[in-house]
C-alpha cells in the first residue's frame, strides 16, 4: 500500500467519524466533546493543507469562505452569547467548501470514498430492514431503555433503537442509530435523489433504490412516505410505468388511510404545521435589524417554547436573512444539477434542522464532487484535476 493510498483511506475514516460523531446520529450522546472537536479540527486542516498542497484555492471558493466569515463576524456582534453555536455552524460550511474542492482534486479519494458511502448506506439499510423483521418475528430482543430525559427507545445493540408509534394500530418506527425515525427516513430519501451519481450500474442502482425506499418505509415517517411519492410520480412520468404503478397505488393508499382517520393529528405532521406558522407570526411581527440580522441562536426557544423543526425559517429567526441567503446561495450552486435533491431540501426543511447535521454538508460535498467529474466541467466552479 502506497502513500497515496495510506492517506485516502486515512481521510475517509476522518470522513466518516465526521459524520458519525454529530447529530442526527446518536453517537454524540456518547463521544465526548474533546474528541468531536478533534476530529473536526483535524478535518479541516487535513482538507485546507491537501487545497493548497494539489492546486490554489479557487476564486469561487474563496469569494463563498469571505461571505461565510463576513457573515459570521456580524453573528458574532449581534450574538455574543453563542460563540460555540456559532463557531459549529460556521465550520460546518468551511468543511462543506473543502471537502468538495478535495474530492475534486484527488479523484483516487473520491472513489474510494463513493465506494465506501455506498456500502454504508447499503449496511444501515439491512440492519434497518433486519431490525424490523426480527422485532415483529420476535427473534431479536430489543429492551426498553432511557436514552435521555423524556426519550424512551426500545434497544437492540446491534440493530439501534425503536420508537413505537400508535397510528391506527402500534407500529415499531425504526429510528436505528439515529435519534429519530424522520432523521432516518431523511438519510435514506437524501440517498435516493443522489443515487445516480453514485451508482453509474443500472441494475445495482435500481437494487440501491427499492433497498434504500423499503428501509424509508420501516421509519414509519409521514415526511418520508410523502417524499417517497413526489419521487415516485417523478419516476412515472420519466420512466417505465410498469416500475412504479404498483407503489404509487400503494403510497396513494397510505395517504388516504393518513388524511381520512386521526393519523393527521397522532403523527409528527399536525405538529410541524402549527410550529410553522408560530415561527412565520413570529418573523413577521420582528423589526427590521431582528429579520436581518437574527434575534439570536436559541433565543426564540425562551419566548414561544417551542422546538427546532423548519431548518430555514429558525436560521432565519437565529441568524437573520443575510446569512440564511449566503448559506442558500452556497447550497443552491452545488445542488442545481439535481432538481430533485433541490425539491428535496426545501421540503426537508419544513420539517427538520438538518442545516445542524453533518451528515447533510457530507453527502452534498460528495454529490458535487461527483457531479464535477461526471460532467468534465473543471472550470465552472472549482479545478479539476483528478490523481
Amino acid at each position: 500500500m502506497n502513500l497515496s493510498s495510506t492517506t485516502n483511506i486515512a481521510i475517509s475514516l476522518v470522513l466518516f467519524a465526521y459524520t458519525l460523531f454529530y447529530t442526527p446520529f446518536i453517537f454524540e450522546h456518547y463521544v465526548p466533546f474533546n474528541i468531536r472537536i478533534t476530529t473536526e479540527l483535524v478535518l479541516i486542516l487535513t482538507t485546507l493543507l491537501l487545497s493548497f498542497f494539489y492546486n490554489r484555492i479557487q476564486r469561487q471558493v474563496i469569494i463563498f469562505m469571505i461571505l461565510v466569515l463576513a457573515s459570521f463576524s456580524i453573528a458574532m456582534l449581534s450574538d455574543r452569547n453563542n460563540f460555540i453555536e456559532h463557531i459549529s455552524f460556521f465550520n460546518k460550511i468551511i468543511i462543506l467548501l473543502l471537502i468538495a474542492q478535495v474530492l475534486i482534486n484527488r479523484f483516487s479519494l473520491l472513489k474510494l470514498f463513493s465506494y465506501l458511502w455506498v456500502r454504508f448506506v447499503v449496511a444501515i439499510s439491512v440492519l434497518t430492514i433486519f431490525a424490523f423483521i426480527g422485532y415483529i418475528l420476535g427473534f431479536v430482543d430489543f429492551s426498553a431503555y432511557q436514552f435521555s430525559e423524556g426519550r424512551y427507545y426500545l434497544n437492540n445493540l446491534w440493530l439501534g433503537n425503536i420508537s413505537p408509534r400508535n397510528y391506527i394500530v402500534s407500529v415499531p418506527a425504526i429510528s436505528g442509530y439515529l435519534f429519530e425515525p424522520i432523521y432516518l427516513g431523511f438519510f435514506f430519501g437524501l440517498n435516493i435523489v443522489i443515487s445516480k451519481q453514485l451508482i453509474n450500474d443500472s441494475k445495482k442502482l435500481s437494487r440501491f433504490i427499492v433497498l434504500n425506499s423499503v428501509a424509508g418505509l420501516l421509519t414509519f415517517s409521514v415526511t418520508y412516505y410523502l417524499f417517497l411519492l413526489f419521487y415516485v410520480l417523478r419516476r412515472l412520468i420519466n420512466d417505465n410505468l410498469k416500475f412504479t404503478i404498483a407503489m404509487i397505488v400503494f403510497m396513494l393508499s397510505l395517504l388516504f388511510v393518513f388524511f381520512y382517520t386521526d393519523m393527521f393529528y397522532v403523527t409528527s405532521i399536525y405538529e410541524r404545521l402549527a410550529t410553522i406558522k408560530i415561527l412565520l407570526d413570529f418573523i413577521v411581527n420582528s423589526d427590521f435589524r431582528e429579520v436581518l440580522l437574527g434575534s439570536g441562536v436559541e433565543w426564540y426557544k425562551s419566548h414561544i417554547n417551542i422546538g427546532v423543526d423548519s431548518a430555514i425559517l429558525v436560521m432565519i429567526i437565529n441568524r437573520g436573512v443575510m446569512i440564511t441567503i449566503v448559506f442558500l446561495a452556497l447550497i443552491y450552486t452545488m445542488t442545481k444539477h439535481n432538481s430533485s435533491l433541490v425539491i428535496f431540501i426545501l421540503f426537508y426543511s419544513l420539517a427538520i434542522p438538518f442545516n445542524n447535521f453533518s451528515l447533510f454538508y457530507i453527502i452534498i460535498g460528495l454529490q458535487f464532487a461527483l457531479y464535477k467529474h461526471r460532467t468534465a466541467a473543471s472550470n465552472f466552479f472549482f479545478y479539476q484535476n483528478t490523481v
